[in-house]
């Protein structure tokens, strides 16, 4: 047993200067160290561009799931209870509840993130090919201007109404373009 004894200090000495040594070496800042890659941010995807070749033929994902409150018309004037007048409805007004989560309705790239007073918060996006989406009503919005998503990505959440759409009730404005003029969403929505 006392051979033994020096025998396991000495193991003990040596690992235990080695490992200082090791540790020293890993601390010296003279010595090159290997810097571990940098997390990109979660949903976005960093230098890979979605194809946005959305066409006449193709078809939209539903943002949320509801009823059509308020129902595209650009050729003729439909009431809005809120406002208490007709005019023209470049957009659906899809009836929901606050906090459903808002869906890419195709591959897109976010254009722009806006407010206004009669939608709310807005997200814009470029499908492709001319065609634009327009979400509004959202709140706790999730994406950023030139983020690529893909179809069924969450936007954000909706949010309670604007003043003008106070009677109507909960809803997503979903505005669908082609080249800078409303086209009827329902149309083209699966």
């Amino acid at each position: 047993m006392r051979k033994l004894m020096p025998e396991l200090l000495r193991q003990a000495w040596i690992t235990e200067h080695v490992s200082e040594t090791i540790l020293s070496l890993q601390e010296d800042p003279a010595l090159p160290q290997e810097e571990a890659p940098e997390a990109e941010p979660a949903g976005v995807i960093a230098n890979q561009a979605l194809s946005l070749d959305f066409t006449e033929e193709d078809r939209l994902f539903w943002p949320v799931t509801g009823n059509i409150l308020i129902g595209y018309s650009m050729d003729t004037t439909t009431y809005f209870p809120t406002l208490e007048q007709y005019k023209c409805s470049p957009a659906n007004v899809i009836q929901s509840e606050v906090s459903t989560p808002v869906l890419a309705p195709a591959n897109a790239r976010v254009m722009e993130i806006g407010c206004n007073e009669e939608i709310g918060n807005y997200v814009r996006l470029d499908m492709g090919n001319g065609y634009n989406a327009v979400c509004g009503q959202l709140k706790e919005i999730l994406v950023e201007v030139n983020e690529y998503l893909q179809s069924g990505d969450a936007l954000g959440y909706v949010a309670e109404p604007t003043k003008y759409y106070s009677v109507e009730g909960v809803n997503l404005y979903f505005e669908l373009l082609k080249d800078d003029k409303p086209v009827d969403a329902l149309d083209y929505l699966e």
